[in-house]
């Protein structure tokens, strides 16, 4: 009975860390496709909405407003990021795993994913579940924050 049990808690261990890993490998997916989306196939801003970012239902901002909001961030990215992500020579790695000076963040760092280029990050996403819920980041102090909309 001891080792049945044992076995059991195992088992079940062991599903919850390939479902951890499979959410990682998920959620670098999940940038490839965003960047490739907008860089070279230059999908819509609609497109990158409906596919890869999550925006709350219900809250006290407007959909609309949400919508521009990313709209208009997308297009910001676009503009400053087009060069180092249009090209393969980036990396896509969790916080956790970024090496070298970190930045602080509120957030929990484990749904924040990095890309790096030569070794440096170059752009931050937060997640919620599978979807990207931010890339824009703005610095306080000493402490970085996602804007979500």
């Amino acid at each position: 009975m001891k080792y049945c049990f044992f076995f059991i808690a195992s088992f079940f261990f062991s599903l919850s860390v390939v479902n951890c890993q499979d959410l990682s490998a998920k959620r670098k997916t999940t940038i490839q496709s965003f960047i490739t989306a907008l860089f070279r196939d230059n999908k819509s801003q609609q497109f990158i909405i409906e596919n890869y970012m999550h925006l709350p239902l219900k809250d006290t901002i407007d959909s609309k407003k949400k919508e521009t909001f990313v709209r208009n961030s997308i297009d910001s990215l676009k503009k400053t990021h087009s060069v180092l992500l249009s090209s393969p020579g980036y990396e896509i790695v969790s916080y956790d795993q970024l090496k070298g000076e970190k930045r602080m963040f509120s957030e929990p760092t484990q749904n924040i994913a990095v890309v790096t280029s030569h070794g440096k990050p170059v752009l931050y996403f937060l997640f919620y579940r599978d979807k990207i819920h931010s890339f824009m980041l703005i610095q306080k102090g000493k402490y970085s924050y996602f804007l979500v909309s």
